[in-house]
């Protein structure tokens, strides 16, 4: 339970001086700035071992937060006065980009004339893996990387960081700021992807690195970054089903490219019959490319992308899929394809916000006594994680029941 969100209820403490095993007289919380967003972290009474406390350091994690309720405990942990204590900060501001860790400078080279010989020649220097983007990001990758973490708290930290971008992305006033979230959202899934899927090929790498520049792929990296959200929030935190869905998202529209453009690029509602049969080959079509020209690509990415366009009430394409023959991962990515549709314009030219744009789903459906598009039970979560603004107790309750969740597997693990 955590005792507030307001940050100006804790003061910071540094990561790196905490004790290697010794356990530890407070609670530990985390505090995101581009969502002001807190969690918590550790429970008073865990130990945090030396291999724990380098992991998470190495991961841009300078500091971490504690209650005001819990400094007297602080202070004797630490051995420090009360006018040695941290000052609790003013509230901050969400920040557009978290800083990058801070390195040491390079001492200046030495003069030319007193310069030492150049070492041997021993081959190409091991490439420096770059610096976390988002706090967010790290911290999902240092969780899913470390072993020491039960796999249940694993998914209950790493679904609550995902409740909370949910959070963030659904409460954009307007298309330009949700563009805006969108970007930081794909940030921290990038950062999650680098630090964690050794199975996520130079494919997918370059094809988000070139969204920045081409506007054309910014639906299909949308979509990969809405399907991993979802599946992390959902507690689906397997490495290899991550990069998988980041793939199937980035991939999903590869068939356009055998599409007659006048018909691909028509807002979906403008689509006379004839255009909308030419649009729905797209799948088969880039199944095919796949197959030609990737066979590398997992099966799953191939299944995933066969069924981004199927239906819950079997009217999808382009095998009239119904219920719960849909794989379950896939809906995740068929959810994302469609609220972004929405949300791009792409359904009937008008940009929305993501918030907007699953409204009205949640409106297709209410209409019918059998749902349409999705299973219902995973809609009702996304819609729920992302009602925030309009329901400011949704994600909280939400979130202080996976807090729950973690610390009775943390407390049953120690018991």
């Amino acid at each position: 339970m955590i005792p507030s969100k307001d940050i100006a209820e804790y003061f910071p403490a540094e990561f790196s001086k905490l004790r290697v095993d010794s356990e530890i007289p407070f609670h530990l919380y985390l505090y995101f700035p581009q969502n002001r967003h807190l969690i918590l972290w550790k429970n008073l009474g865990e130990t945090l071992s030396a291999e724990f406390l380098e992991r998470y350091s190495g991961r841009s994690l300078n500091r971490i937060w504690i209650h005001k309720s819990e400094k007297a405990a602080y202070l004797s942990y630490m051995g420090l006065s009360e006018s040695e204590a941290p000052l609790a900060p003013a509230p901050e501001a969400p920040k557009a980009a978290v800083e990058a860790p801070s390195r040491p400078e390079s001492p200046a080279p030495p003069p030319a004339a007193t310069a030492a010989p150049a070492p041997a020649d021993t081959g190409p220097l091991p490439v420096e893996a770059p610096p976390p983007r988002t706090e967010e990001g790290a911290l999902i990758a240092a969780t899913m990387n470390a072993p020491e973490v039960p796999p249940e708290a694993k998914k209950a930290v790493v679904a609550q960081i995902a409740q909370g971008v949910l959070e963030e992305l659904g409460e954009a006033d307007s298309a330009r700021d949700q563009v805006k979230r969108n970007e930081k959202a794909r940030e921290i899934i990038q950062d999650v992807l680098e630090g964690t899927s050794a199975s996520a090929t130079s494919l997918v790498q370059e094809i988000w690195k070139m969204a920045d520049i081409d506007p054309d792929l910014e639906h299909s990296v949308n979509v990969a970054t809405y399907a991993v959200v979802f599946a992390m929030a959902f507690g689906r935190i397997d490495q290899e089903l991550v990069a998988d869905l980041a793939m199937a998202g980035l991939l999903h529209d590869i068939g356009l490219c055998q599409v007659d453009g006048r018909a691909s690029r028509r807002p979906w509602v403008e689509m006379d019959d004839a255009s909308h049969l030419q649009y729905r080959g797209h799948v088969p079509a880039g199944l095919a490319l796949l197959a030609r020209h990737a066979p590398d690509v997992p099966e799953r990415v191939r299944a995933i992308i066969g069924q981004t366009h199927e239906k819950f009430d079997g009217s999808g394409y382009p095998e009239g899929l119904r219920g719960f023959k849909l794989d379950d991962v896939a809906q995740l990515v068929a959810m994302s394809e469609f609220v972004d549709s929405i949300s791009s314009g792409q359904w009937d030219g008008q940009r929305r916000t993501l918030k907007d744009a699953l409204q009205i789903i949640e409106g297709f459906e209410r209409k019918r006594s059998f749902p349409e598009f999705f299973n219902p039970e995973v809609f009702a979560e996304v819609m729920r994680w992302t009602k925030s603004a309009t329901d400011p107790n949704a994600l909280s309750e939400a979130a202080q029941a996976v807090g729950q969740q973690a610390k009775q597997v943390v407390d049953s693990k120690a018991a």
